[in-house]
């Protein structure tokens, strides 16, 4: 399991739809509704990307990496263990000038995410 003295990453990562990303810069935030059922929105580590965009997002239209710079997060990021590592949990809506970058990403010709 990777402890939080482990994570050097400045920087976290939230898969979305590119419609969902595009209605964040309108909106000014990104909200989900795991805010109103977990209380948090889900991050990844970088190195966890390939794992949850193959659990979660092979069925989404246009999916992108969006690069969280977390010292620009409004809202409070705790780091909880889940899946067997640290993952960043995000408490409350994100604010969009806090995605410094949005990468697009197709699976391979296996079907799978590669990232």
């Amino acid at each position: 399991m990777v402890t939080k003295t482990e994570i050097t990453d400045p920087n976290i990562y939230l898969l979305s739809s590119e419609q969902e990303y595009n209605q964040s810069l309108k909106q000014g935030f990104l909200i989900r509704d795991s805010i109103e059922l977990e209380g948090f929105i889900h991050a990844s580590p970088r190195e966890q990307l390939t794992r949850v965009a193959n659990k979660y997002y092979k069925d989404t239209i246009k999916p992108l990496i969006l690069v969280v710079d977390t010292s620009k997060v409004t809202e409070e990021i705790k780091w909880e263990p889940a899946a067997g590592s640290l993952y960043p949990h995000i408490y409350g809506p994100l604010n969009a000038d806090a995605i410094i970058e949005a990468q697009e990403i197709a699976l391979n010709e296996n079907g799978d995410f590669v990232l």
